[in-house]
């Protein structure tokens, strides 16, 4: 069990947020020259790495919302969209994207390992239960054996709304 990282301000990751990172996750102006999806910071969250967000729940507050942009080495290639789930604190049921976001990366980075990045995209999570905070884990799982092309995720615009 991870420890509460705190509550995040919804700021668009703008201040010092409140988050719990693991292995190569970090907050970014940009990857090569590829800015911030939305101000000067976005998340970072490349292969084999996570981030978890405590969120509060603004009053009749119905889904978490966030813009996200999908990187990878390679050029052409479709890759799926983050692995997101959001729950409310203390429910039962946890809610991922009802959609893949296929993206098929083509514009350049000038990144030395994230060379394309896809199309910013709006991801909605529907909040089915009630409660008053939300919890919010966005992971790029590694791969070992036959793996489609790494990918890694810009995360911007993280709020409940």
């Amino acid at each position: 069990m991870l420890a509460d990282p705190g509550v995040f301000a919804q700021d668009g990751f703008e201040g010092t947020p409140a988050v719990t990172l693991t292995g190569s996750a970090k907050i970014v102006t940009g990857i090569g020259t590829l800015p911030a999806i939305n101000g000067s910071k976005s998340l970072f969250v490349p292969s084999g790495s996570s981030a978890t967000l405590h969120l509060a729940r603004p009053t009749g507050a119905g889904s978490v919302r966030f813009t996200a942009q999908v990187l990878t080495s390679l050029t052409g290639a479709s890759v799926a969209g983050p692995d997101v789930e959001a729950g409310v604190i203390g429910g039962s049921l946890r809610v991922r994207p009802s959609q893949a976001l296929p993206s098929t990366p083509t514009t350049s980075t000038n990144d030395s390992k994230w060379l394309y990045a896809g199309p910013a995209q709006e991801v909605t999570l529907p909040l089915t239960e009630s409660g008053t905070d939300v919890a919010v884990r966005v992971t790029s799982l590694g791969c070992m054996g036959f793996c489609p092309p790494a990918r890694a995720f810009l995360i911007d615009d993280l709020r409940v709304e």
